[in-house]
């Protein structure tokens, strides 16, 4: 027992060692949050579950990114503070400037990539040197090619991902925030698309692939797209611009709500990708009808808190828990 206490410690202090060191040379990652007057409160709060699973991918990996919170303040911050506890403890870089102030210089600015699903470019190799923004934005599709058209009119280069170069499915890419993140923090620790995007994209995208070619979902197909649709109600999808905006599948609120994860706020808490908390929510709302881009909140604070708990200083406490209070308001 007391050989574990000490190994779990080792692995404590070795994490925190890998995430100080993300922050004077990891690959950089802008999340931009400068998009709060566009979204509604629900929006702004699946978006913080986002930023928790965002920050438990990147504590997951052997390589680190140095994760950069832009615009942070208001009521994003305000909600980002309330929903998750230990949030001051995180190895991030947290400003209420904009990217553009922090990246002012032109050869600064020219290293700038806005990641969005209607740029031509696609990405290739991913460059150190650059530095990489995903939009940090829940909008259902109200704002359809907000992000690329804000990009362009500053005069930053905008790119894709090579989703359909690797993998097939049935729609337009919708990715939420922390997807995109994800991505980019595994690409840059395996330096293959193939592999990244296969095993980051939700099954349920491919499901819905194979549905289509086979004419329909045998059983295990079926649920697998239960578990993803499960799970995208989880972290709010669709919504988050950085690589897609959501066709509107607000359709499953009330099945989202009807299968919320009572205990997903209460498991993992460790450095894991917050795959514990989310696969929970995964189940309760497995065979549910619809995604569920606008419901399930309570169980997506719960989630959140579960990626955040058992932060960096290895405290493991528990966190906040205003699920409760915060739809009874609702």
């Amino acid at each position: 027992m007391e050989a574990r206490l000490e190994a779990h410690k080792e692995e404590e202090r070795q994490l925190k060692e890998r995430l100080k060191k993300s922050l004077e040379d990891g690959p950089r990652i802008v999340i931009d949050l400068d998009w709060e007057s566009r979204m509604m409160d629900n929006d702004v709060r699946h978006l913080v579950q986002q930023l928790s699973f965002s920050y438990a991918a990147n504590k997951s990996v052997s390589r680190p990114c140095h994760m950069l919170l832009t615009s942070f303040k208001g009521g994003i911050a305000a909600t980002a503070n309330r929903m998750i506890s230990g949030m001051d403890k995180w190895y991030v870089t947290r400003t209420e400037a904009h990217y553009s102030e922090l990246f002012a210089s032109p050869e600064e600015r020219s290293s700038l990539v806005y990641l969005t699903a209607d740029a031509e470019e696609e990405l290739g190799e991913l460059d150190e040197r650059k530095v990489y923004i995903v939009g940090g934005l829940v909008d259902h599709n109200r704002y359809k090619g907000l992000c690329q058209e804000s990009a362009r009119a500053a005069g930053i280069a905008t790119a894709r991902l090579p989703i359909s170069r690797h993998i097939q499915l049935a729609s337009r890419a919708v990715l939420t925030v922390n997807h995109v993140f994800q991505i980019l923090v595994e690409y840059f620790n395996r330096r293959d698309w193939a592999a990244v995007l296969d095993a980051v994209l939700p099954m349920r995208k491919r499901a819905e692939y194979q549905q289509q070619q086979q004419g329909g979902l045998g059983k295990a197909a079926r649920r697998k797209a239960g578990q993803g649709k499960g799970q995208a109600a989880a972290e709010g999808e669709d919504g988050g611009e950085g690589e897609g905006e959501g066709d509107a599948a607000g359709a499953g609120a009330d099945a989202a709500e009807a299968g919320d994860a009572a205990g997903a706020g209460r498991g993992s808490g460790s450095g894991a990708p917050a795959e514990g908390a989310a696969e929970a929510a995964a189940e309760a709302g497995e065979g549910q009808p619809a995604v569920g881009a606008e419901g399930g909140s309570e169980g997506a604070e719960a989630a959140a808190e579960a990626a955040s708990a058992g932060d960096d200083d290895g405290q493991g406490r528990g966190t906040k828990r205003k699920a409760d209070s915060e739809a009874a308001a609702q």
